[in-house]
């Protein structure tokens, strides 16, 4: 499918936002398998019958009967935070009291998706999954997921289908598999106190990806201070397809046959980053590790820029284990203008489903509705969501103190990406893609290897994996 540019600022009317926030695409809290019962309801009072003339009671269709849980109701997720816990009591307690439920939490995405087509073809499948945008297009490919397009005919997402960011973007082959359950972008966040001590001025909207290097150069005093924190994963494609959009580059053929990252622009995006390790700007992803991860280097104040999603920046700000300001900018530009990855996780009722009206019916409450953000928003003081006004709304920071320091947030966190955002054309093959962009792309961060011979070693893996595939 097409990455389109995501132009629809209409959505963005719903206020004047400042501030900041932070959603994680993964968002990653210590998940763990929670086995969970909705409480069984009490005896119904039953109104004794009265009786009527049968003239006074005009003709009425007969209601649609409300489907019954099937057995116990399970919710999948690979983390804890995206199987919407409170959501799932409060859903089942209001509509289904009495009805079994629990939520099979397996951290990883591998394990994770590797017991899902475990489960899907020996007939056990969960009722509703949460789906990760790597594997969106595989699963959709290989006949996994029910079609969500008669369930959305029948009984809508709340508001216009326009107004959930990637819905489009997600579709195989015209047809809805997935549905988008948040917003997510990244911004470049930048150590003021840093930029200060180096006399570098701070970075504004006019800057390129060439302006990135120099100023990380000009700042960074590698071990003890890094320019950047990038490419702490080269196998996930967010942390570098903007740089990709932005030469000119792209993934994969839109018919999704044939590997693109042997071309000029590609291997000039691998050459960036190749100059960026062998110049000590940044560590390597091996060094990144040990250091505690790309995060760690920022918080504690051992990176003057990071690659961050603004999601949900109050949590951000309590998380430096340094205190320093900072600042937060929109990400550079490039030969062919500016983008930013946007996209994150979504929802999707497996094959074999015992409770698939149920699930949608979950699944439309928990994404779309205002009462739903903020009985998750009152519980986490954030939520998560797809649809634009109500990411805005809930996900805007409110604390002055970090409003003060980055009032720009809603331009650099929701404006921008709205116009600059595109989705990563993920293939087919990506689970087993990503994990061959990571082992060549940190073949390269000793400088060891050449950006083309990386790129022609990742072409072949891919057009063969391509090949091979069977849908």
């Amino acid at each position: 499918m097409r990455s389109k540019q995501l132009t629809r600022r209409a959505l963005l009317r719903a206020g004047a936002l400042s501030g900041a926030t932070m959603l994680v695409a993964a968002c990653q809290r210590p998940p763990t398998p929670i086995p969970t019962m909705a409480p069984t309801a009490g005896p119904t009072k039953v109104a004794e019958a009265t009786e009527v003339p049968a003239t006074a009671v005009p003709p009425t269709a007969a209601p649609t009967p409300k489907p019954q849980v099937k057995g116990t109701f399970t919710f999948a997720s690979h983390n804890e935070w995206e199987a919407r816990l409170e959501l799932t009591k409060v859903f089942f307690e209001r509509n289904y009291p009495g009805a079994a439920y629990q939520h099979d939490i397996t951290p990883g995405l591998d394990p994770y998706f590797i017991k899902i087509q475990t489960q899907i073809a020996g007939g056990t499948p969960p009722d509703i999954m949460l789906m990760h945008e790597t594997r969106a297009r595989g699963f959709s490919a290989k006949g996994l997921l029910q079609q969500l397009d008669d369930y959305q005919e029948k009984n809508p997402m709340p508001g216009k289908p326009e107004e959930y960011i990637g819905l489009d973007q997600l579709r195989y082959k015209g047809k809805t598999f997935v549905w988008p359950s948040l917003f997510a972008c990244y911004v470049i966040f930048y150590n003021k106190d840093l930029f200060d001590a180096a006399g570098v001025p701070y970075p504004n909207d006019d800057w390129t990806w060439s302006d990135f290097f120099e100023i990380a150069k000009r700042i960074a005093d590698a071990p003890n201070r890094w320019g950047h924190n990038l490419w702490e994963n080269p196998g996930w494609q967010g942390d570098w397809n903007p740089i990709l959009r932005a030469n000119g580059g792209q993934t994969f053929n839109e018919e999704d046959t044939e590997c693109l990252l042997g071309s000029p622009e590609a291997i000039e995006t691998f050459n960036f980053m190749r100059d960026n390790w062998c110049a000590k700007v940044v560590p390597s992803p091996s060094a990144t590790a040990e250091a505690g991860g790309a995060l760690a280097l920022f918080y504690s104040g051992k990176a003057a820029m990071g690659y961050v999603n603004p999601g949900s920046l109050e949590r951000f700000h309590k998380a430096r284990t340094t205190t320093f300001n900072y600042g937060i900018v929109f990400l550079p530009a490039g030969p062919k203008g500016r983008f930013t990855r946007i996209g994150g996780s979504q929802y999707a009722i497996p094959v074999g489903s015992k409770n698939p009206e149920i699930a949608w019916e979950l699944m439309r409450w928990m994404i779309g509705t205002e009462e739903a953000m903020q009985i998750e928003y009152d519980k986490h003081g954030e939520t998560l969501t797809s649809r634009v006004e109500l990411h805005a709304k809930f996900n805007s920071p409110k604390d002055p103190e970090v409003t003060a320091m980055v009032p720009n947030w809603y331009q650099a966190a929701v404006e921008q990406p709205l116009k600059y955002g595109v989705f990563i054309r993920h293939s087919k093959i990506g689970p087993e893609f990503s994990p061959v962009l990571k082992a060549e792309l940190e073949g390269m961060a000793d400088c060891s290897r050449t950006a083309a011979e990386v790129a022609a070693a990742i072409v072949q893996k891919a057009n063969q994996m391509l090949k091979e595939f069977k849908d």
